[in-house]
């Protein structure tokens, strides 16, 4: 172990609180120290270290036992129970461990097991203990329509209901992880449209020790805290929003050994607390010779999901006077539980959201939309930001950049939506041409 990990870990000891109290007396806290992020990689440095400092001394034999299989369960260490932590601990070593078999088959007959129906969230979009996935490109309504359906599920119902089922009678709560909208300023006006009971509705935004004061970022690896959330809000919908930005660092969401833990660990969570969990996942680019692999990274994303949704731009847009609307579909793509239902439909405008309903429309229709090309998206990135009034064209082509929009393309869209040129104090401004002009 290097000195500056060992000193850091001498003066976290000493810092830490009752070190010589009652803490230590619990395998799960000692556990959880030994498994905290510092120690990724030096697993057994980190052990040796705590078993040379005599912290386990407060340890009952019963408890030493205990943590002993929890370190080996988090670690995935059984491979150095004999080697590593139960000299640590100070315990013997039995025959089996010695063997290096820690583990048991665990058997039960099919005809023990009792079937039962699935439950829904949603039918049949959203089931419960299970995972789904939104996917689709950025600034294709992936957001937006997660949000309506958590503002939907806050009132106990739907705005409209697919092949007569019967919505939810209770208003339930929903948590969501964001990393790409704030929640001040973009998910709160949305929710604020969609006329949300904002006090069902939770932003999980990181994690925090118990015993200190230490904020930290959350990702999917943190099940304890996952679970803490859903069970104290009995909540039924967990949003992730979207996935690569919650996935811990050391997992490469390409690869299918890194992912399937990862959504194994979510979908027990899902499965114990009986709640729908939503994770909304971007495209990868081009064109993939089928549409399950057109979301980013491992196949295995699409494989664990029960239900996968597609949502994007569809249909001509319509720029009328002070009013952009546009319409966009979510088209179920995958269902392991049920038939696949209707595509559902939702248009935006300025400051409005409505749901049209069900329609027949198929997957082609969202791939060949007129919105998913550079002029569109430019057009729209012009509407949006003019409709506040003038802007600048420096501020225009500033924030352009920022996306990463072409200036030629940036042009063409401005002639395209009739934008004009007007001169001000400051130098020149961009304006719609449907702008009401004062006298």
């Amino acid at each position: 172990m290097s000195n500056s990990i060992e000193q850091r870990l001498e003066r976290w000891i000493k810092e830490l609180p009752g070190i010589d109290k009652q803490m230590w007396k619990d395998p799960v806290f000692v556990a959880g120290c030994l498994t905290a992020d510092y120690t990724i990689g030096i697993e057994k440095e980190v052990l040796e270290f705590f078993g040379q400092h005599g912290v386990m001394k407060s340890l009952s034999p019963e408890h030493k036992e205990i943590l002993a299989k929890t370190l080996a369960d988090k670690l995935d260490l059984q491979g150095m129970m004999q080697e590593i932590i139960y000299p640590a601990l100070g315990l013997a070593v039995s025959a089996q461990l010695r063997n290096n078999n820690p583990w048991h088959p665990l058997l039960t007959a099919f005809s023990n097991i009792e079937e039962r129906a699935v439950d829904w969230l949603w039918y049949p979009y959203l089931p419960l203990g299970r995972l789904s996935i939104l996917e689709g490109d950025p600034g294709q309504g992936k957001s937006w329509f997660s949000m309506a359906v958590a503002a939907s599920l806050s009132h106990g119902g739907w705005p409209f209901l697919i092949n007569g089922e019967e919505s939810i009678a209770t208003p339930s709560n929903t948590i969501y992880l964001t990393t790409e909208d704030d929640p001040s300023d973009t998910v709160k006006k949305r929710l604020n449209i969609l006329g949300a009971d904002q006090g069902k509705i939770y932003y999980l935004h990181g994690k925090t020790k118990v015993y200190s004061q230490t904020i930290a970022s959350i990702t999917l690896a943190d099940i304890h805290v996952l679970d803490e959330a859903i069970s104290s809000l009995s909540a039924k919908l967990v949003i992730v929003d979207p996935i690569q930005a919650h996935l811990p660092a050391r997992v490469d969401m390409n690869k299918a050994e890194d992912v399937r833990p990862v959504l194994a660990a979510l979908h027990a969570l899902a499965h114990r607390r009986r709640c729908a969990v939503l994770l909304i996942r971007h495209f990868s680019k081009g064109v993939k010779e089928k549409v399950i692999y057109q979301g980013m990274g491992s196949i295995d994303f699409a494989a664990a999901a029960r239900s996968v949704l597609i949502c994007g731009e569809v249909g001509e847009k319509e720029y009328e006077r002070l009013s952009f609307k546009r319409i966009f579909a979510v088209i179920q793509t995958k269902n392991n539980l049920a038939p696949r239902g209707l595509a559902i439909e939702f248009e935006l405008r300025r400051d409005e959201f409505g749901w049209v309903g069900g329609t027949e429309r198929t997957i082609a229709s969202l791939f060949s939309s007129p919105g998913s090309g550079e002029i569109e998206e430019a057009k729209t990135f012009l509407w949006e930001i003019l409709s506040e009034g003038p802007t600048s064209v420096e501020t225009v082509r500033r924030q352009a950049r920022q996306i990463g929009l072409d200036s030629k393309v940036l042009i063409e869209a401005k002639m395209a939506l009739k934008i004009k040129n007007e001169k001000t104090d400051s130098g020149f401004a961009w304006r719609l041409p449907y702008e009401e002009r004062g006298h």
